[in-house]
């Protein structure tokens, strides 16, 4: 799993790609950039499945970069790390789906919230994978079938958490899923 990591500051940048135990967590640094133009031109050449922005950087800051990110590579997760802990900031992030935001500095405890918070992400990011992979070899279908068949309520309960909403970004006939 790529990671791409945005942040003016070079401590911050370095520190996280030093600190972090990017291989224990299954992932690699594959990219860093010192504002978003930089991140956007990287993301365009050779797409991360993760990035960690700063907020506040020259020339495009983290809100507008995770903007462009959500058009252009909807699919890609997005965590903040930033010392501005306004609420503005913050719901400018959840509007465009960020679901971390990490408050400056980081220390050993924010060091560990963020490991957390990649763990789970894996986690999510194989997961989608699974799910996409399903989708394209129809495997999703037989399950849809089966579950049918067996009116298993366990199966549509958590079914819907688990369908990816980027449909169009997955360029699938839907009408291959009705059940005959």
């Amino acid at each position: 799993m790529n990671v791409m990591i945005v942040d003016d500051n070079t401590i911050v940048r370095n520190g996280l790609q030093q600190f972090l135990p990017w291989s224990e967590l299954g992932m690699q640094v594959s990219a860093t950039a010192s504002d978003g133009v930089e991140a956007l031109a990287l993301m365009r050449a050779h797409p991360a499945d993760l990035v960690i922005t700063d907020i506040r950087m020259p020339r495009m800051d983290g809100i507008s970069l995770c903007r462009h990110l959500r058009t252009e590579f909807p699919g890609t997760e997005l965590i903040i790390v930033s010392a501005y802990e306004e609420f503005a900031y913050a719901r400018g992030a959840m509007e465009l789906g960020v679901r971390h935001y990490v408050i400056k500095p980081i220390d050993e405890e924010n060091l560990r919230l963020l490991k957390d918070i990649l763990l789970d992400m894996k986690v999510q990011l194989e997961h989608r994978k699974r799910l996409y992979e399903d989708l394209y070899n129809g495997a999703m279908e037989q399950r849809l079938v089966t579950a049918l068949k067996q009116r298993d309520q366990a199966f549509f309960a958590t079914f819907f958490e688990d369908v990816p909403t980027e449909y169009e970004q997955l360029d699938i006939d839907m009408t291959s899923f009705c059940i005959k």
